[in-house]
């Protein structure tokens, strides 16, 4: 890492307004390279939308924020980074895994593979976290890296980029007074040694990890309480009236004062506006934000943010991050689609279904069998692959959002990667499953017939998994996202024409909306090209009413597929189920980049 320039970020008259709520009102503060502003106050203060303010993921109502004497935009934020108060990673990923992607996609192209590496391996160095680098993130189920080197590995991932400016939001909840302390030595030597500024919320800190901060603010009901040292800050509750008792946390007794009743909280409030006014203009002579010598210069490659003629705001090329979210989205789903569980329940099934459809005979009274047979198969296969897809964006969207905030990537590479990745993990199944119950079952046994149909089933999961995307990434709530998945398909199923032939007239139109019905009426197309007529004689009329209608002496394979809504040449579903792939993909991803856009 390298050292930084001298650097002031100051913020003024911040206010905030959230559904007609007041949050923040003319909260002004300032903080210089070298020095950590730990923000505290009761719950609800508005520590966190401090920080989301300054980050630029909350709107502001008004106020000014600057770096260095210039407003602070988003090209200046490229050298500044955001902790989040969740540690939100992949599970599956191991700890270098995840610092890897981090790297490849955040470090510019023109750095090589091997500099890379050794930043990499620089991060894990000054974290501590070699130890535990092959260790599996982990999550609610999983077991994994533990709290702390969780959060050690969330401000590795953004000490990649080497910022000027690090934002924390409440970095030691959930972690013991021990880690939370070593945590805070780890940021404090961040700063002395590399010139970095720190801007962390804090909720009750220990006694020692008071002392580590360079200034503090106080906030009390989004106002500010007290700004200026931290080690003045028991002076100012002093001259308020408000001794601190000996041998108390001070974290502890100002947080006390701050929760007492409205008359204290605004005796500090107003005492704190003269204060904040003085330690402003201490500020702006020892270290002044407009001359000249001091300039702002980034650490970062001008190539992370070229000229904004040129386009592109990322570090890295499409290609790169469609790569790297190859990469990562195969190494996370794989776990997941193709986990023990499911291979055994897999196969298990298709054995079970191959038994119990055991070579059926090719009859005229089996032909029912035979449909019931693969409309089974196309409805459960249709199922797991719409549920994995909302299970698979229900799980990673919290690393999305996080990623998105920060403009690590494009969405499309994401989108376009995670689409592809899957791809050979969600045929797999379903081809085994497909193959072992057609050839116990006896269906038509011609090769290519076989080929046809298992290419159909495949176009038909594919169907599945947009849908699955598109509610996946539409609807967050996961429940209300599996019981309208369940109630819209079986409604397509209901309607794709083997529970019910005799549908009203008025109605027969929604056959044309399921995919179930496009893909059952492609493969029985396949399945009763071979078949052989029957004569109406040998049949009865409740069976094929067709019999004895406009000279109809036999029952033929266009009788059996008409009785069931399959009026239609096989080419024409199969245009249908690749026009409604397209479809499905699509709006998956016009709902995704909307549902994900970052707040700013």
């Amino acid at each position: 890492m390298k050292t930084s320039g001298p650097t002031e970020l100051c913020f003024t008259d911040i206010n905030v307004t959230i559904d007609a709520k007041e949050i923040l009102s003319d909260v002004t503060g300032a903080v210089h390279s070298g020095e950590i502003l730990a923000v505290m106050g009761p719950s609800g203060s508005g520590k966190t939308t401090l920080l989301n303010s300054v980050a630029g993921r909350v709107a502001r109502k008004s106020g000014e924020i600057t770096l260095n004497g210039n407003k602070l935009t988003r090209r200046l934020r490229k050298n500044m980074c955001y902790v989040m108060q969740e540690d939100v990673f992949l599970c599956n990923l191991t700890l270098r895994e995840t610092l890897y992607f981090a790297a490849m996609v955040q470090l510019p192209e023109k750095m090589s593979y091997q500099e890379k590496m050794s930043c990499l391996q620089d991060i894990l160095d000054a974290l501590d976290l070699n130890a535990c680098k092959d260790t599996r993130m982990g999550g609610p189920v999983e077991r994994g890296l533990s709290g702390g080197e969780k959060k050690r590995a969330s401000i590795g991932c953004e000490l990649l980029m080497d910022p000027d400016i690090m934002l924390l939001d409440e970095p030691t909840t959930g972690l013991d007074s021990s880690t939370a302390c070593d945590l805070m030595t780890l940021l404090k030597r961040y700063t002395s040694d590399y010139n970095k500024t720190v801007l962390v919320t804090i909720h009750q800190p220990s006694s020692r990890m008071f002392y580590m901060f360079t200034r503090l603010m106080l906030l009390a009901k989004g106002k500010v309480a007290y700004f200026g040292q931290a080690d003045k800050a028991l002076d100012f509750f002093a001259d308020a009236g408000l001794p601190c008792t000996p041998h108390c946390n001070p974290a502890d007794f100002m947080l006390e004062m701050l929760k007492r009743d409205d008359d204290t909280v605004g005796r500090l409030v107003c005492g704190s506006q003269g204060s904040t006014s003085r330690n402003a203009k201490v500020i702006k002579s020892t270290q002044p934000c407009q001359e000249a010598s001091f300039v702002f210069t980034p650490n970062l490659d001008p190539d992370l943010d070229p000229d904004p003629e040129q386009g592109s705001r990322y570090p890295t090329s499409f290609w790169t991050q469609y790569k790297m979210h190859m990469w990562r989205t195969y190494k996370q789903s794989r776990g997941r689609i193709l986990s023990m569980h499911s291979i055994i329940g897999m196969l298990a099934l298709a054995v079970i279904v191959g038994f119990i459809w055991f070579q059926i005979p090719r009859t005229a009274d089996s032909v029912r069998d035979r449909m019931g047979l693969l409309f089974f198969g196309i409805g459960h296969m249709g199922f797991i692959t719409i549920f994995d897809g909302i299970v698979s964006f229900s799980e990673e969207r919290p690393v999305h959002l996080k990623e998105r905030g920060a403009g690590m990537y494009r969405l499309s590479s994401l989108y376009l990667a995670k689409i592809t990745s899957e791809l050979p993990l969600t045929f797999l199944l379903p081809a085994c499953y497909f193959t072992i119950s057609y050839w116990m079952a006896g269906l038509r046994p011609l090769a290519d017939v076989f080929f046809a149909s298992l290419a159909i089933m495949i176009l038909h999961v594919l169907n599945c998994k947009g849908i699955g995307f598109m509610i996946g990434t539409g609807i967050w709530k996961f429940r209300l996202a599996l019981t309208i998945t369940s109630t819209t398909m079986v409604s397509l199923i209901m309607v794709g024409g083997f529970y019910i032939t005799m549908m009203p007239p008025w109605l027969f139109w929604s056959r044309y909306l399921s995919v179930f019905g496009h893909t059952l009426s492609a493969m029985l197309i396949l399945e009763f090209a071979d078949f052989t007529p029957i004569p109406c004689s040998n049949v009865t009329l409740d069976t094929y009413p067709q019999c004895g209608r406009n000279g109809t002496e036999f029952v033929t394979a266009e009788v059996v597929l008409e009785q069931v809504g399959t009026v239609l040449p096989m080419y024409m579903y199969v245009m249908a189920l690749s026009v409604t792939l397209i479809v499905y993909f699509s709006a998956g991803y016009a709902i995704f980049r909307f549902r994900g856009k970052p707040k700013s």
